[in-house]
């Protein structure tokens, strides 16, 4: 709207200057026109006054309002500009210090994330090694299963053994009733020992998904890191300065 302004102004203004410069060259060749000019002609009906023809007052007022209008959009333009360019540093302050609050908060957000990976690596490690612990228990329960198989197949091969002596040597002696104690002993601690075994396998397997969980995890957090850290950080700290902001 300023443009258009200024534009209408100046057309104006070069149109009634126009004017005036084809007016100030015919009154210089009235003025030095004498009676001996050779341009000198009859001129029939050139004491008649124009009806368009302006007055002295109408032409001051015109000029006047000419020069006016014309100063008005020029300060007008000059305030928009001040006013522009105010509005500009503002803009750069505010894009300064909204970058400043980015890379504020993105410098922290990866100092939360490299701790949580190192808090992630750390339960990783402990997962492991409870991992570890927990297979190493299983091979223990089931080799003490398999020693205790051994033992009931004893007790109970003693026992067959004993039921084929003849006659009255078929006793229900105390080493009858003591082999008969120890298989159902050697039961109840297999029992025990596979529910525990059974136990561990269920712990190992709640380890595994834990660990897949967590390994998941870092890689996320890995990925995170590099794009906000490596990529992000690193685009940020080109960004333009207040000088290359302002166009310099």
């Amino acid at each position: 709207m300023q443009m258009i302004e200024l534009k209408t102004v100046k057309a104006r203004m070069e149109s009634d200057w126009s004017d005036k410069v084809h007016t100030y060259n015919i009154d210089s060749l009235c003025v030095n026109l004498t009676n001996d000019s050779s341009l000198l002609l009859w001129r029939a009906g050139a004491t008649r006054i124009p009806a368009d023809q302006s007055t002295p007052t109408s032409y001051e007022n015109f000029t006047q309002e000419a020069l006016a209008a014309g100063e008005s959009a020029r300060q007008k333009s000059i305030n928009l500009r001040s006013t522009l360019n105010k509005m500009y540093i503002e803009s750069i302050k505010d894009l300064r210090h909204q970058a400043t609050c980015v890379d504020v908060a993105l410098a922290e957000n990866v100092k939360l994330t490299q701790d949580c990976l190192q808090q992630l690596e750390k339960e990783l490690l402990c997962c492991l090694n409870e991992l570890a612990s927990t297979e190493k228990l299983i091979e223990e329960l089931r080799d003490s299963t398999k020693g205790l198989n051994n033992a009931m197949k004893l007790a109970q091969t003693r026992l067959d053994n004993r039921l084929n002596r003849p006659n009255v040597e078929s006793c229900r002696d105390a080493v009858q009733f003591a082999l008969i104690e120890e298989a159902k002993s050697l039961g109840e601690q297999t029992s025990a020992m596979l529910a525990e075994l059974k136990r561990t396998e269920e712990s190992q397997a709640n380890l595994v998904k834990a660990r897949g969980t967590l390994e998941h995890e870092i890689m996320v957090k890995r990925k995170t890191l590099y794009i906000d850290k490596e990529r992000g950080q690193v685009l940020r700290s080109f960004f333009p300065s207040t000088t290359d902001l302002s166009g310099f």
